[in-house]
């Protein structure tokens, strides 16, 4: 009986600290704006008093863990340069590493025109970072957030803005074009051995 009672405890002991670790608010996780004007609000709500506004890929500080507030939205409270602490909507962050297989997509970058390259963005207003060949691989990351023309994609570790025209994930503008000249070809082919065909049974004919 002593033993049962022994392994109960032990038991209620790992169930009370499961509960406890699902629940623990994940403070200073590091964040970064996504949009090049996103409010930190002093209050979860749209019309609260903006505190600050952040610009594009800043670093905050996560406070807690996010919720769904009185409006519908999910907020998380976070924490900027030390000095400024309110609610952003969640949608406006994201986690180096957080994405999940759920909301990542393999595509290809694609340039609108034969011998161009693809730019990929930390501010979509500033010269792109880095350029990538046609038909390079990227993670496509599926969020809630409209990004206009933009998406948002990783890349070797990193994430970036890429023109959403400009990703594919079928066959990239060179290899339409490498199958058009294909097919060019094989039609040319096939032309010339009909050409070559009937004039030989011409002159049989006569």
């Amino acid at each position: 009986m002593k033993k049962i009672l022994i392994a109960v405890c032990i038991c209620s002991v790992c169930l009370l600290a499961l509960f406890a670790g699902a629940s623990a608010p994940a403070n200073n996780a590091a964040a970064w704006i996504l949009l090049p004007v996103t409010p930190i609000y002093a209050e979860a709500s749209l019309d609260a008093d903006v505190l600050h506004f952040c610009a594009q890929n800043e670093n905050v500080v996560v406070v807690g863990e996010s919720f769904v507030g009185a409006d519908g939205r999910t907020w998380q409270k976070v924490s900027y340069i030390n000095s400024v602490e309110g609610y952003v909507t969640y949608d406006s962050l994201y986690f180096t590493g957080n994405a999940s297989m759920e909301n990542i997509k393999m595509v290809k970058v694609s340039p609108t025109q034969m011998g161009k390259k693809v730019g990929l963005y930390k501010i979509v207003t500033e010269d792109p970072v880095l350029e990538l060949s046609d038909g390079e691989n990227v993670a496509l990351l599926k969020t809630n957030v409209d990004y206009g023309d933009y998406s948002i994609v990783e890349y070797n570790g990193e994430q970036y803005f890429v023109k959403t025209s400009e990703l594919t994930d079928t066959l990239t503008y060179d290899q339409k074009i490498a199958v058009i000249i294909a097919a060019a070809m094989v039609g040319l082919l096939i032309s010339s051995v009909v050409i070559i065909l009937l004039y030989k049974r011409k002159k049989m004919n006569k």
